[in-house]
């Protein structure tokens, strides 16, 4: 053959072997499927001491099928979702956080997701938030809805300004106290720490001020706002109630803390001077009386350990001793 031919020759046959190469190669390329990828967001979550639950997003930003499972070792924490699948949609998960059972501080967990596009941690963190009374008592607190509570009874034994509220022991001058008054059940100071203290309607109302800087006594207005809200008075109590029989006698009917509130049946000391209903029932003031101040009689809630109801009723005994919660906006 003349070598210009063979030289062509060559030429062309090299292309051809070029263009067959580049060929399969950008086909190769363009038909190549790359592994699931996980991204997770956001990258950590701050539930402070209000938030109770957030969103985490999971999406795959590789190609085929993304499986994924969530892993949460922390009490306080939990999700809706604990697995799944996704090739290009989003999934959306709620985390929550349970203060109920958490003392007061600051806690850091992590939720763990693992897949088959990989890993990720993501940060948790939340607070259980108090406030602290003119004695130094620390008080967990609870935000219901717009309400901060108390989620303990009051135990102080000092007005704001400073004057101490009169410890009465005595059954015959309990009962013909005029004036803001104290005592502990049994007037044994070992069930302050669980059930706080009792007072009379005296000290609710005296202008002093029983209750911590910045918080109320609740009026009536003030627990009817918290009793809606929690679905009314024929389930509201069991709302509030701690749940189990570890405080409350059983039944404990309905019980489920719900709401956070933790009430516990802390009983009450009457008007004559004695005490009744501790593991049965609880008894909070309210600062509303009935009639022109001072009025005959005071609005007062009660809890059972037979329903789940909650009773608000009055009571022209301004001598007997219930608990009190504190409540601020």
């Amino acid at each position: 053959m003349h070598s210009r031919y063979r030289k062509y020759y060559s030429i062309g046959a090299f292309a051809i072997i070029f263009l067959y190469i580049l060929f399969f190669s950008c086909s190769e390329k363009g038909n190549r499927i790359d592994p699931p990828q996980l991204r997770a967001s956001p990258g950590g979550i701050d539930f402070g001491v209000e938030l109770n639950s957030a969103y985490l997003t999971i999406d795959n930003v590789g190609d085929g099928t993304l499986t994924w499972q969530i892993v949460e070792e922390e009490d306080w924490l939990s999700v809706d979702m604990t697995a799944g699948s996704t090739m290009v949609e989003i999934d959306t998960i709620i985390v929550s956080v349970d203060r109920r059972e958490m003392t007061i501080g600051n806690y850091i967990g992590e939720v763990t997701i693992e897949s088959n596009g990989g890993y990720s941690t993501i940060a948790m963190t939340m607070g259980v938030p108090s406030i602290t009374d003119i004695d130094g008592n620390v008080y967990k607190i609870v935000k219901i809805r717009n309400q901060w509570w108390m989620a303990e009874n009051l135990k102080v034994t000092h007005y704001r300004n400073g004057d101490a509220i009169s410890n009465v022991t005595d059954i015959n001058t309990w009962s013909h106290l005029s004036t803001g008054a104290y005592c502990d059940y049994d007037n044994y100071e070992d069930n302050v720490s669980a059930y706080g203290r009792l007072y009379n309607f005296y000290a609710v109302i005296d202008d002093r001020n029983i209750a911590p800087e910045g918080w109320h006594v609740p009026d009536y207005g003030d627990w009817m706002t918290l009793i809606n809200y929690l679905g009314g008075y024929g389930s509201a109590g069991g709302k509030m109630k701690e749940a189990g029989i570890e405080h409350w006698q059983s039944p404990n009917a309905g019980a489920t803390n719900e709401s956070g509130y933790s009430a516990l049946p802390c009983g009450y000391r009457s008007s004559m001077g004695t005490f009744s209903n501790l593991g049965s029932a609880a008894f909070f003031w309210t600062s509303t009386e009935l009639g022109e101040s001072p009025g005959y009689a005071a609005w007062y809630v009660s809890l059972s350990h037979l329903n789940d109801n909650i009773n608000v009723n009055v009571n022209n005994d301004k001598t007997d001793g219930y608990s009190i919660r504190c409540v601020k906006y």
